[in-house]
């Protein structure tokens, strides 16, 4: 019986689509690393545009999905939010397919690695202002990437860091909003907090430097109205995943650790 409604659940997420706007995570594009949940290839990843495409997917920005959270926005089934961490220059790679679509996205960028442009693995600034410039949004995702178990901000806060207080991580959170804006001309609006590791005094802290969301790295289920724009909700993409898995996220908003 047990195994019996197991199978009806899975089919069910296949064919049926969860409510919440989907907010997808992704890192690095490539084709020189083993795929997981931080890389993925370029080719899957055109595979996963061509189908919310051809689907009727809508990519909107973060500051869309912050506009239907607090109800200045009418939200549709079929919105979906497209996030990439960290500024790796790999999704270089990925912006013809999502300019042919016609795609919006969102970057969280890690102010501390800007590189020189043709050694670094991450973003330069003048990648940043011309992704400005095309209308793709900028927010932060810190400074430095705390994001060690024992070292992080959370540790930070809690005393168990020498010689880190709540100034360095109001400089980690505020920092990095401020130089991206000089960087961009624009507001910095969300922070991605680093593998998802925070607690209520860093939401806190982030209200107070001028924030008006925050993402986790974790967390199953669309986006709605009426929810906390600083618990938004985002899905992994597993570079592993078929296209038919990445379906079932898409529409159960539910994450899968593909093999």
């Amino acid at each position: 019986m047990k195994k019996i409604i197991f199978i009806l659940s899975f089919f069910f997420s296949l064919y049926c689509e969860a409510s919440g706007i989907p907010v997808l995570q992704y890192h690095q594009i490539t084709t020189t690393k083993a795929p997981g949940d931080t890389v993925i290839s370029l080719e899957k990843f055109k595979e996963q545009m061509k189908y919310l495409h051809d689907n009727g997917y809508n990519t909107i920005t973060m500051s869309d999905l912050l506009d239907v959270m607090t109800n200045k926005r009418q939200m549709s089934n079929k919105d979906i939010v497209l996030t990439f961490d960290d500024g790796w220059t790999s999704v270089l790679s990925s912006l013809s397919t999502l300019d042919f679509y016609k795609m919006k996205a969102t970057y969280q960028i890690i102010t501390s690695n800007f590189g020189d442009e043709y050694k670094s693995e991450y973003l330069n600034v003048n990648h940043i202002k011309a992704f400005s410039r095309e209308n793709r949004e900028i927010e932060s995702h810190t400074v430095s990437h705390r994001c060690d178990d024992g070292n992080n901000l959370v540790t930070w806060d809690e005393g168990k860091n020498a010689n880190r207080d709540n100034i360095d991580i109001i400089n980690e959170i505020e920092v990095s909003k401020i130089t991206l804006e000089q960087i961009t001309g624009k507001a910095v609006n969300f922070i991605a907090w680093p593998c998802g590791i925070y607690n209520a005094h860093l939401l806190k802290l982030a209200k107070q430097v001028g924030y008006k969301g925050a993402m986790m790295a974790w967390g199953e289920g669309g986006n709605s109205p009426g929810d906390d724009p600083f618990q938004i909700k985002r899905l992994t993409i597993n570079g592993n995943c078929s296209i038919n898995q990445f379906a079932q996220i898409v529409k159960s908003r539910n994450y899968l650790q593909c093999k």
